[in-house]
């Protein structure tokens, strides 16, 4: 946790002051002039404004919605990806980060269905990155990183204990940031591979059994009609063909102006791997397009969620969350825009389906004045917006991920951070199924475009990839994990003054 909590308790020692009968007897004297009615902080028995938490009363999460963050002391923490457990629990996938001593690490935390902690752990040696986790069959889960120079992937039990960690060696510099559950009991796992500069790197895919071992895996080379510079696919879907859709961004500059921009990539494999096509989603009237995430849709499918700027006025931007509809054969069904009006940013990172037909987009708000928030925006099937809300957490706020509860709840989750000078932490809010939360959350005004996005198709080269599969140690530790309730508010309370 950061310099946000440490400020609290100072509030609160300091706020022992207020006891004293003098400060009582002013603020008295200052309520009859004022008209007889003085709001003022009531101090709690630990000192400082006494904490409300306001508890659910109406819907399905009467007593169950929450608005919590999580951290340990003098580190960066964040939420990657969210588990539900058969106990109506969450485990929540992160990493943990500091500079000095320098430490690098995935961070699991389990809570009860109330946002309770009930376990969590810090795993590796301080040098892995942290990617995306599946659950497994017996209610434990796979975590996918990378170690710097290869693929590890990690099985824990449902206590978070390492059962086994297997690596991916292809001679190179391998990582892998997406795990895909496949239908046939194994795993698609989504990265890279490269030399190091100056050589490029190339999208590497790897399928497994339901044990780890290697069925396939093979290299992609995106060739595209514009200058790409880059390419990072990040997001994957299995297909009804028993094929995969694997989705990212390719970045390209232009030398002239010295700008980059961004289109999203998807590529269409079979079974086996095999490339069926590549394509390409742009917008000449947009500045870029990217993908956060995407999701099957109910007629085999796929909506994509990503962020789009839609209009430029000088050097400030208007960005909003996209969501793209896209038929089997990869054609456009529909495509929107969502944004708050005015002069805010807003972006999509996540995509959930929603058992009526609809989705839940995920996402953030920001502009100069109040900073970043959460920002939700639920839709039906052809896209019109069903509801739109905002989560403030207390600071700056992000969303990287969400999924539906067992009884059809929402829980956003990601990070949030007091100031740019504090350490983050990871950041959870469970909502009832309208959005609504325990508090700090507000209906948003959203508003929709209906642009035109261009589907071209480029050359995709494929060529098998091997791999040396070996074991890694993979330590664990207890970390202290620090867990803040964000539904705090100071009680006012009226001061009666009685006559003589």
């Amino acid at each position: 946790m950061g310099r946000h909590s440490e400020e609290l308790n100072r509030t609160n020692q300091d706020g022992r002051k207020w006891r004293r009968g003098v400060v009582l007897v002013l603020t008295a004297l200052l309520a009859l002039m004022m008209g007889g009615w003085w709001r003022f902080p009531l101090t709690g028995a630990v000192g400082g404004p006494a904490s409300i938490y306001q508890a659910s009363t109406s819907g399905s999460a009467a007593g169950i919605r929450f608005h919590r963050s999580y951290g340990l002391a003098g580190s960066n923490e964040r939420v990657i990806t969210v588990l539900p457990t058969s106990d109506r629990g969450f485990i929540l996938v992160g990493f943990t980060y500091r500079n000095s001593p320098r430490y690098l690490g995935p961070y699991i935390v389990k809570v009860d269905a109330a946002g309770n902690v009930q376990w969590s752990r810090t795993y590796g040696d301080g040098e892995e990155w942290t990617g995306r986790a599946v659950a497994a069959t017996d209610g434990g889960f796979w975590l996918v990183g990378s170690t710097g120079s290869d693929i590890y992937l990690a099985r824990m039990d449902a206590a978070g204990n390492v059962q086994q960690a297997i690596t991916y060696d292809g001679g190179a510099l391998e990582e892998a940031g997406t795990i895909l559950a496949t239908s046939d009991g194994g795993f698609l796992l989504v990265g890279s591979t490269s030399r190091g500069y100056p050589f490029p790197g190339r999208a590497l895919m790897v399928k497994l059994d339901g044990s780890g071992s290697v069925q396939w895996s093979r290299t992609y080379e995106l060739y595209y009609s514009s200058e790409g510079t880059g390419v990072l696919l990040s997001s994957a879907v299995q297909t009804s063909d028993g094929g995969f859709l694997v989705g990212g961004n390719q970045s390209s500059y232009d030398y002239r102006t010295g700008q980059y921009t961004y289109s999203i990539v998807l590529l269409k494999l079979n079974a086996d791997g095999t490339v069926q096509q590549g394509w390409e989603l742009t917008n000449p009237s947009f500045g870029s397009v990217s993908l956060g995430g995407m999701v099957t849709t109910f007629d085999g499918g796929v909506l994509l969620v990503g962020t789009t700027v839609v209009g430029m006025n000088g050097n400030v931007s208007d960005d909003d969350m996209l969501a793209v509809k896209l038929d089997s054969a990869g054609n456009v069904q529909w495509s929107r825009t969502y944004g708050r009006p005015g002069v805010l940013d807003e972006g999509g990172t996540a995509v959930v389906r929603a058992p009526d037909g609809g989705f839940l987009l995920v996402g953030n708000t920001h502009n100069s004045s109040s900073g970043f928030d959460a920002y939700a925006v639920k839709i039906d099937g052809a896209g019109n917006v069903r509801w739109s809300r905002t989560y403030d957490g207390g600071g700056g706020e992000g969303i990287a991920t969400a999924v539906i509860t067992s009884d059809g709840d929402f829980l956003l989750a990601g990070d949030t951070w007091p100031d740019s000078t504090a350490y983050d932490d990871m950041y959870v809010v469970r909502t009832d199924d309208l959005g609504e939360s325990t508090c700090n959350s507000a209906p948003a005004t959203t508003v929709t475009t209906t642009p035109a996005i261009a589907v071209q198709t480029f050359v995709v080269d494929s060529s098998p990839a091997p791999l040396t599969v070996g074991t890694t140690a993979f330590p664990s530790a207890v970390p202290e994990t620090q867990t803040e309730n964000r539904c705090r508010y100071p009680l006012y309370l009226p001061l009666v003054v009685k006559g003589p």
